[in-house]
Parts: C-alpha cells; sequence; structure tokens
C-alpha cells in the first residue's frame, strides 16, 4: 500500500516536522514529500501552522499505521488533553492510501475540506482520481479538482483539523 500522509505543526514546526520525517523515514519505503506550506490557525487563535504530505509504502494496516503515528505524535509531546482546535506540536494523519495499482482504498474527508492537505497532496499525486464528490458525473485528477478548488470552489483555511 502506499499511505499519504498530512503533517503538521505549529509549536516549533521545524524541529517537529523534522523529528516526524526522520520517524516517517524509518516507517515507510520510498518517502517522497511535498513543499511546506504556511496556513493560518482554523478554528482557533494561534500561531500559523506548517503543512505538508508525505508518502511511501508500508505493508501495514490501516489501524496499525494509525498507532505508529500517534506514537510518532506522543514522541513529539502531543498533549492530547486539548480541545481538536489548538495548537499542537505535531499533527499526523493519513489522508489516501492506494494498492500498488493506485487504486484508492481509503480517502480521508480532510482532503476536500483543507486547502492545507490537498495542496500538498496534488503534490504529490497528480494522476490519480478524486472519487469523493458522489455528485459529479465524472472523475477528475486531484490536481484538476485543486485547480478547480483554488479558482472558486472554497478550499478551506490553517491547519488544526485533526
Amino acid at each position: 500500500m502506499i499511505f499519504y500522509l498530512s503533517i503538521g505543526s505549529n509549536i516549533e514546526p521545524e524541529k517537529n516536522i523534522s523529528f516526524a520525517i526522520k520517524k516517517l523515514n524509518e516507517l515507510l519505503e520510498d518517502l517522497i514529500q511535498s513543499s511546506i506550506i504556511i496556513s493560518k490557525a482554523e478554528g482557533f487563535i494561534g500561531d500559523d501552522f506548517h503543512n505538508l504530505v508525505v508518502s511511501g509504502r508500508s505493508n501495514l494496516t490501516f489501524n496499525e499505521m494509525n498507532k505508529q503515528l500517534k506514537a510518532i505524535e506522543d514522541l513529539a509531546d502531543r498533549n492530547r488533553d486539548v480541545p481538536k482546535f489548538s495548537s499542537r506540536t505535531l499533527d499526523i494523519d493519513i489522508t489516501l492510501i492506494t494498492d500498488k495499482n493506485q487504486k484508492i482504498v481509503f480517502e480521508s474527508d480532510e482532503i476536500e475540506k483543507y486547502e492545507f492537505v490537498s495542496k500538498p497532496l496534488s503534490e504529490l499525486i497528480l494522476s490519480l482520481i478524486h472519487i469523493s464528490e458522489p455528485t459529479r458525473p465524472e472523475r477528475i485528477s486531484y490536481s484538476v479538482f485543486w485547480l478547480e478548488k483554488k479558482r472558486g470552489g472554497g478550499g478551506g483555511g490553517g491547519g488544526g483539523g485533526g
């Protein structure tokens, strides 16, 4: 499976994102990453978030991967006793999973909700088909989806939603 993971931080983001990438290199094969985008905190007043998406291969299941990601967040001193929309040292979420044939196995609704997820994701997967819009008569690529979103379809604000 190929996992696409969104990473965000607004507490010492350079340090915590570097730490996350180091740990994810141990967990995923052929790790690649998008550029980092900076976005305003969403749902609360706080420092700007640094967000990116990484991808890599793993034989772990969704639940096994999610458990590993939560462990990495904990190693970065993630405080889980705060409201959902609050500052954080590290947030790593599974955004998308594809099989070896690039068929989408899992797709997070955060792709449509948040530009800080869809924009860096579009850098990594220009050819995958976006299938989560049930009102669309045809399937479109993530790159087209992102361009349409950017032109006027909304796209959401900053990080901190997960």
